[in-house]
């Protein structure tokens, strides 16, 4: 018998007392079979997290953030995980500004995903409109963190109903299987084709990356379940990119 999945489940409202989202993610965390997995959650509010500074330093050399906070510990969490719940609140229309500095910081993810394989869930509350754009917008992240993204719960004013399994059900469903029976997207395989040209054509650390896992060549990061009309839009659109993309010098 397989040990459980080990999931982390990040609450990025600002708020240290109890919150619609975290009240909403004990009713995620509750419905998951324990023999399936075993979750911990990770609160923003409880930890110090400075705003991205745009150097880049992670970026162009694969070293560490500068700033001492704790955004690398967290990242370091999500990363060593089986697989995620990323919640916030939202705010403005989209989330929270902490759980926003928290993505920032993880600016290298977006160019040498790190969570792949990995199943990804996405949580949102909101007191009145900005749910399906939070939502999307979370979705859009592990996305480009390399996660598989599973199920959308959010809730509001106007639906204050318990969770029940069925929302639940696929994230449960891909913590008990392998990546490869994952059908990813057309939008996930669209966005893979965008990450590998910019990995190919404008970094050399990028590209070292995306070489030594074997994705320069692939159409996803991992075989699995591709309908041939996705495969075939999916190269189509690689090719069609990677000959507009001029390549930075000492990448080529």
């Amino acid at each position: 018998m397989m040990a459980p999945k080990q999931i982390i489940s990040l609450n990025g409202s600002p708020r240290k007392r109890r919150s619609n989202t975290g009240d909403l993610l004990d009713e995620i965390a509750a419905l998951i079979p324990p023999d399936v997995a075993q979750v911990s959650r990770l609160s923003l509010a409880d930890y110090h997290i400075e705003h991205c500074l745009g150097c880049e330093r992670c970026i162009l050399t694969d070293r560490p953030c500068f700033q001492e906070d704790d955004a690398e510990w967290i990242l370091g969490r999500i990363r060593d995980a089986d697989g995620l719940i990323l919640s916030s609140p939202v705010y403005m229309l989209n989330v929270s500004g902490k759980l926003k500095s928290l993505i920032d910081r993880s600016a290298s993810w977006f160019h040498r995903p790190t969570l792949v394989g990995k199943p990804a869930l996405v949580a949102s509350t909101t007191a009145g409109s900005g749910l399906k754009e939070t939502l999307d917008y979370l979705e859009k992240v592990v996305i480009q963190w390399g996660a598989h993204p599973t199920d959308r719960v959010g809730r509001s004013l106007t639906r204050a109903d318990p969770i029940v399994e069925a929302e639940v059900a696929s994230f449960v469903w891909h913590l008990r299987n392998d990546p490869g029976r994952y059908r990813p997207s057309l939008r996930q395989l669209i966005f893979y084709q965008v990450q590998k040209v910019v990995a190919l054509k404008t970094s050399s650390v990028d590209r070292a990356y995306w070489e030594a896992r074997g994705w320069d060549e692939a159409l996803y990061y991992h075989p699995c379940r591709i309908p041939l009309v996705k495969r075939a839009i999916a190269r189509g659109f690689y090719w069609m990119l990677y000959r507009r993309v001029e390549p930075v010098r000492g990448t080529a």
